[in-house]
């Protein structure tokens, strides 16, 4: 993998799972506003358990020096995930927690922020590739519309 210099060294993090049966569970990482780290999963984890490997995958990223800054700035929109972090609350996935908070201590000058989801950049990129699929879906399994939903839509329009 290309190594990475940045000098404001912000990285957007974000894990998406569908309840939908059709679409995996997915991960996102954004350096400033460049995609540089996605994964499709085999299965479908619980929600938390995806921002987990967002956020450990991210911290093994500077750990190898993939991304090289003097100070790294993670912004994530899961509150959950922030208040295990901090001791607020009782981590669910023991496993996952407790690697993540093994790299955070092996590694200097990393600070974890909570950001709405409007202005997560990962966020908004998983949600765009969602929708995409869905469409993708949506058309492979009915490529012609139902002819009663046609006349149903043709009188929405004209009422």
């Amino acid at each position: 993998m290309k190594v990475i210099i940045s000098k404001t060294s912000k990285i957007f993090i974000d894990g998406s799972s569908p309840f939908e049966k059709y679409y995996p569970s997915a991960y996102a990482i954004f350096l400033e506003k460049k995609l540089i780290y996605s994964k499709v999963l085999d299965k479908n984890l619980p929600a938390q358990d995806v921002e987990y490997l967002a956020l450990i995958e991210s911290l093994n990223l500077i750990k190898n020096e993939v991304i090289k800054a003097k100070k790294f700035k993670i912004f994530t929109d899961c509150g959950f995930m922030l208040q295990e972090l901090q001791g607020k609350r009782t981590p669910v996935n023991l496993k996952l927690f407790y690697e993540a908070k093994a790299l955070i201590s092996e590694l200097d000058n990393i600070k974890i922020y909570q950001v709405s989801r409007s202005r997560n950049l990962a966020g908004q990129y998983l949600e765009n590739r969602l929708i995409k699929l869905r469409n993708e879906r949506d058309y492979i399994s009915c490529p012609k519309l139902n002819p009663g939903l046609k006349r149903e839509m043709k009188r929405r329009r004209y009422s």
